[in-house]
């Protein structure tokens, strides 16, 4: 008995593989050129009906349909325009063609006014006046929008009682441009079926035969031809993915010149370029690692560069202020300062470098610097003003320049002597009104060497203040491209007549988010608010939230929190450590207080500087659960390995540690977590 040949395993592995790709191949082709077939023919099919449906509305004379479905009585006229349309219906082979006043809430009560049908076909034409309530989904949708929207619909209708077809509907304005009546052109497309069908029986025989003498020739021949070097292939390919050293010679052994060869060497390439790509990579990452973290240092610096945002002076009880600034790149050209000359005297100054990016803010620190160092000598504002213009000036080859306001206030007689240099005017609150401070503003400082500056002077009383802010409050732009504006900026901070200095930077920065809605922040946002005064303790009172105790609501209680506090505290590391104390506290409430059962639990938090720590937030639980001191649990010993350590402790451990302050009481059925943070940490 002769011995069977079997085929290798590796071969009926490849040709079951090539067998369905080449099928899955096939049927993505005949889908593809199906759908391209049928998107052709819809669309030349679509092109020549809106044509004629066109050409047959220029022979209306739609100012006497009114006349005519009233009389329901053709005249010469009608009888010129109903040949020009039969003829339109035989020229181009239309199933019918119709004019006709659709009416009723749902478009379903057609009037036919002109109905000239295919000759010799199974269509019946309408005579004028003649009424039908047709109801048909498709039909009477597209009648609405002709009508409503003054649309032209063209649809592809299959299996209806006119058969399959394609149906376009365009309106009919009279004289005065009303929508008096609808056009429809029907033509029937069976041809465009038939054809269809053709392309999908001779794909799919073609799909079939091709699939039976692939299997026939590839078993013939693969063994022969291709067995060996796809082996080498694979194996080098695995190797490489496995090991992903230098590429191997291997490959280098397969000659042959088809495609198994290109293929061996395609893959030896791609194998050295992945390599070189690899080495080029690496070096990419580590510069742009290295523009990073230099752009996250020149941040960091520029920010540690701006003085302390609050408390500014708390040794001070006659004044308070608040400052703070927002970049719209990694850097910016924004810049605040505010110098307690002496005793008696305090230097405000904000300003606008031009441009962005690491050459404003370099721009910026030389002008802070200035500015400062010569406020330091006693110079007046005008004299600071002149001698930084003349240094800002000299090499400046970038053509930089600064908008400024410096203002110097004599503490013991409420003096203001201030010069404005190109900068928006500030917003002065005096008498228990707001209103800008204009006065007459010199040329920015960095443009023309050798300028005189202009200096002003107003008398302030206890409780009066000075908000000064850079263009990129008033310039930021929404969705619609409007601007904010100094009048949305004047209503903003009109509201916060009794908020302490804090607050009302708060308040206008929430007015300028709520206007945005979420638009890119183009320009840098700087505002610094003086009250010669110290109006309370309270940076702003509590904010509370209150909702149910699932744990999918942890991410809205520590976006409430952040929203709280992120302006008076930048360094994200205490936001984290924040944010993971308040994943314990919930999950905590919602798991054992509640044991998962529901119920409502309400958050309180304030920044407050009535106690040590100066700056502190503080953040209140309040929930119905369980009765239960945390606080009780001793520390686990960290030290000791997880398996050995008892469960549970750690979360309240962490939130003790990273807390600056963790109380505890139950009060009217209620526990009451308090934690204190302290904002001024390092």
């Amino acid at each position: 008995m002769a011995k069977k040949h079997k085929l290798p395993k590796i071969t009926k592995k490849v040709l079951s593989s090539i067998i369905i790709a080449g099928f899955l191949l096939c049927t993505i082709l005949f889908i593809g050129g199906s759908v391209s077939f049928s998107r052709q023919f819809r669309s030349q099919y679509d092109r020549s009906i809106r044509s004629i449906g066109l050409a047959a509305r220029e022979t209306l004379n739609p100012d006497d349909f009114a006349r005519y479905l009233e009389t329901k009585t053709p005249d010469e006229t009608y009888f010129s325009v109903l040949k020009i349309l039969q003829d339109f219906v035989d020229k181009f082979e239309l199933n019918l063609l119709y004019v006709s006043s659709v009416k009723g809430e749902d478009y379903t009560d057609i009037t036919y006014i002109y109905n000239p049908v295919m000759k010799e076909g199974k269509w019946t034409p309408f005579p004028l006046g003649y009424s039908e309530e047709y109801i048909e989904k498709e039909n009477n949708e597209a009648s609405r929008r002709v009508y409503e929207q003054g649309e032209t619909v063209v649809r592809h209708t299959m299996k209806t009682r006119s058969g399959s077809h394609i149906t376009a509907n365009l309106p009919i304005y009279d004289s005065q441009g009303n929508i008096v009546a609808v056009l429809g052109v029907q033509k029937s497309i069976q041809e465009f079926v038939d054809a269809r069908y053709s392309f999908m029986t001779l794909a799919i025989t073609f799909e079939v035969l091709f699939t039976i003498a692939f299997i026939i020739l590839f078993t013939a021949f693969f063994n022969y031809n291709y067995i060996k070097p796809i082996i080498l292939v694979t194996r080098e390919a695995e190797r490489f993915a496995a090991i992903g050293e230098k590429p191997g010679e291997v490959l280098s052994e397969i000659r042959s010149s088809d495609e198994i060869g290109t293929l061996a060497k395609t893959v030896r390439q791609m194998e050295i370029d992945i390599c070189d790509g690899i080495e080029r990579l690496k070096v990419v990452t580590a510069e742009k690692e290295r523009i990073g973290a230099e752009l996250n240092l020149a941040s960091q610096i520029q920010q540690e560069a701006l003085p302390k945002a609050y408390p500014a002076f708390p040794e001070r009880s006659d004044f308070d202020l608040y400052a703070s600034m927002e970049s719209a790149k990694e850097v910016g050209g924004d810049f605040y300062d505010y110098l307690l000359l002496d005793d008696d005297h305090i230097m405000l100054v904000v300003g606008d470098v031009s441009g962005k990016g690491v050459p404003a803010a370099l721009f910026m620190m030389t002008a802070k610097t200035l500015i400062a160092s010569y406020a330091e000598q006693g110079l007046s504002p005008k004299e600071i003003f002149e001698r930084t213009n003349n240094q800002l000036c000299k090499g400046n080859e970038t053509n930089l320049f600064v908008t400024c306001w410096l203002g110097i206030l004599n503490l013991k007689t409420g003096k203001l002597d201030f010069v404005n240099a190109g900068h928006p005017f500030p917003v002065l609150y005096k008498d228990k009104e707001f209103s800008y401070l204009k006065t007459k503003t010199n040329f920015v400082l960095g443009g023309i060497e050798s300028l005189k500056y202009n200096e002003h002077s107003i008398d302030l009383s206890k409780g009066d203040r000075i908000f000064i802010y850079t263009d990129g409050v008033t310039e930021a732009i929404n969705k619609d491209e409007e601007l904010f504006g100094e009048e949305r900026l004047l209503k903003a901070i009109s509201q916060t007549s009794s908020s302490s200095v804090p607050s009302t930077i708060k308040t206008i920065r929430d007015s300028i988010e709520d206007f945005v809605s979420g638009c890119e922040q183009f320009d840098d946002i700087t505002m610094l608010n003086f009250a010669w005064e110290k109006p309370n303790t309270d940076i702003f009172p509590d904010a509370v939230l209150t909702l149910d105790a699932k744990v999918a609501n942890m991410e809205i209680v520590q976006n409430f929190v952040e929203n709280q506090i992120q302006d008076f505290c930048k360094n994200k590391k205490i936001l984290m450590k924040i944010n993971l104390v308040i994943e314990e506290i919930f999950v905590n409430i919602v798991q054992h207080g509640y044991e998962d059962k529901g119920g409502d639990i309400k958050i309180y938090c304030s920044v407050k500087n009535d106690e040590n720590p100066s700056l502190h937030a503080k953040i209140v639980f309040e929930d119905s659960g369980i009765p239960f001191n945390p606080l009780e649990k001793p520390d686990p010993d960290i030290m000791l390995p997880a398996e050995k350590r008892g469960i549970g402790g750690l979360g309240i451990f962490i939130t003790k540690k990273y807390m600056s302050k963790v109380e505890y009481e139950y009060k009217d059925g209620k526990n009451i977590l308090t934690l204190i943070k302290n904002l001024d940490e390092e």
